[in-house]
């Protein structure tokens, strides 16, 4: 009797019923300054991590971009006590890690470290927080490394392409604006900047602390306020934005990249911040598409057509705004036809019901991969930043699996009908725009821009 006989290894087995797992517990409080605090008590390891989020960052920098980045950059750079080689050489002795960044929503202050050396370490993290001094000598040096990155940055194809696509998406919103910044932006900016920013935005009351790890609810909480406590609250005035316009038509636009041999392609448009309340129906949705190696992108275009090695479609749900796209890296040659069936799958999953195959191995996958990406107090504390930061509910996590199991391939059609728009998306790609422009008008206008935003004209 053949192995075949017993086997079919031309399938994959189905999945096992998945078993029952809960979220672990976490707790909630406020120092005497309203500082919120999240812990999560996990004593498996002797270790502990702290993230101090600031609901601050890109979002903020107005026409001085990077600000954000150069500020909390700056925060782990000097204190009134401290240089930064002194600051560099404790975390060093012992053994931790210390590091400061913004994004487009946050700032963040993260410190990993053993139990044992904790009170150390707080002295330390509290002390960038509270008494930072940002050094003159510390911002040249952090403005040498962006104006290097961002010359770095003209060359590679995927920085290129992203940030055509967010200036496309978003227009005058934060969201798009160049994300390594400018030369004339990174040369602007001042001390007087940095510490205005700083001032303005860091505060307990804008601010919320994660802890996870090995440390007991009582204890961390009597340390936390003795090094935070006096922070002082103040208001924090909130800041609007204009909602960028929806495209009404397809627009291409090509970055182009000198004797570039493929194509890096995003395909997409606006779409919804992260606490919209249709977010998990469209994740099932965006999984089928394109969100995982079993998905319909990656089965068509990689599988069958053979046209690159990796392609997905994700949601960027951010606090203010959110994006849809697909992204691919293929050769000039199929430019044209890769960009084509990438609309036919948009099409496709808007037009007729996927099947209930796809919908259980998708809800199998999600639903098991939360459990996988929930094992360390690092993946906790991530899922409760995301929690806290976007206003989700607070028992996201905790029925997030329950959710992901109800959505039905009604909900799937119904959400894919709502928000793929591919007769009105946003096609940008960084590439040779002589090899692969002449190709593409028919999806729409084609604008050829070079590495600096300006008019390219070939």
């Amino acid at each position: 009797m053949s192995n075949n006989t017993l086997f079919n290894r031309t399938k994959p087995p189905a999945p096992e019923p998945e078993s029952p797992v809960q979220f672990p517990e976490w707790h909630e409080t406020q120092l005497s300054n309203g500082l919120k605090v999240l812990i999560y008590e996990e004593h498996s390891i002797p270790t502990v991590l702290l993230k101090l989020i600031t609901k601050t960052g890109s979002i903020h920098d107005n026409d001085l971009y990077q600000l954000a980045g150069f500020t909390y950059t700056l925060l782990t750079h000097g204190t009134t006590s401290r240089s930064a080689t002194q600051i560099a050489d404790e975390i060093d002795f012992y053994g931790a890690t210390l590091s400061s960044s913004a994004g487009f929503d946050k700032g963040t202050v993260s410190l990993n470290m053993m139990t044992k050396y904790l009170d150390e370490g707080l002295d330390l993290m509290a002390d960038v927080v509270l008494n930072p001094t940002f050094p003159e000598s510390e911002l040249e040096f952090v403005r040498a490394q962006a104006l290097s990155r961002l010359k770095a940055s003209y060359a590679e194809a995927d920085h290129l392409a992203s940030d055509a696509f967010n200036k496309s998406v978003y227009q005058s919103h934060p969201y798009g604006n160049p994300s390594a910044g400018t030369e004339a932006s990174l040369q602007a900016i001042q001390t007087a900047d940095v510490k205005a920013f700083y001032e303005k935005y860091a505060a307990p009351n804008n601010a919320f602390l994660i802890v996870a790890g090995d440390v007991r609810i009582d204890d961390i909480v009597e340390k936390l306020e003795a090094r935070f406590g006096a922070w002082q609250p103040k208001p924090v005035e909130p800041v609007s934005y204009p909602t960028p316009s929806e495209s009404n038509a397809n627009k291409v636009t090509v970055v182009h990249k000198d004797g570039a041999v493929q194509s890096t392609i995003y395909v997409g448009h606006l779409g919804f911040k992260r606490n919209h309340p249709d977010y998990i129906a469209f994740s099932v949705m965006n999984m089928i598409l394109g969100g995982y190696f079993g998905s319909r992108l990656n089965l068509n275009i990689r599988e069958q057509k053979g046209f690159t090695y990796s392609i997905h479609s994700t949601l960027e749900g951010n606090k203010e705004l959110g994006d849809f796209y697909v992204t691919v890296k293929v050769r000039n040659e199929v430019t044209r036809e890769a960009i084509q069936e990438i609309m036919t799958e948009l099409e496709k999953i808007r037009s007729e019901k996927v099947t209930e195959a796809e919908l259980e191995a998708v809800k199998q996958y999600m639903t098991g991969m939360f459990v996988i990406r929930n094992e360390s107090p690092a993946a906790i504390a991530s899922r409760l930043l995301v929690t806290e930061l976007y206003d989700l509910p607070k028992d996201y996590n905790q029925t997030y699996s329950q959710k992901v199991r109800a959505v039905t391939s009604d909900d799937v059609l119904a959400v894919a009908q709502k928000y793929l728009h591919p007769a009105n998306a946003y096609i940008v790609l960084s590439g040779d725009a002589k090899a692969v422009a002449p190709s593409l008008s028919d999806f729409g206008e084609v604008s050829c821009l070079d590495a600096m935003g300006n008019k390219f004209e070939g």
